[in-house]
């Protein structure tokens, strides 16, 4: 995750993106693991939305964005 936060900063991807991307994979497998009790695509993608807004702006926003479930994982490993 370190490294796609410096992705972000150096607006190398967006903060829409890489959320949109966890989305897709979510919507791709979690029908097989049953991982997610629910996941919140609208609030997730204004999240990042905000975000990417914020780095646009100059301002620090990499790690604001994250997905509830990537931040969970983050705390676990």
């Amino acid at each position: 995750m370190t490294e796609l936060a410096r992705m972000v900063a150096a607006r190398k991807v967006s903060p829409v993106e890489v959320t949109q991307a966890h989305l897709d994979r979510i919507a791709r497998i979690d029908g097989r693991l049953k991982a997610y009790i629910t996941v919140m695509a609208d609030s997730a993608l204004a999240a990042a939305k905000a975000a990417e807004g914020a780095v646009a702006g100059g301002g620090r926003a990499a790690r604001r964005f994250w997905p509830t479930g990537c931040r969970m994982r983050m705390r676990r490993s």
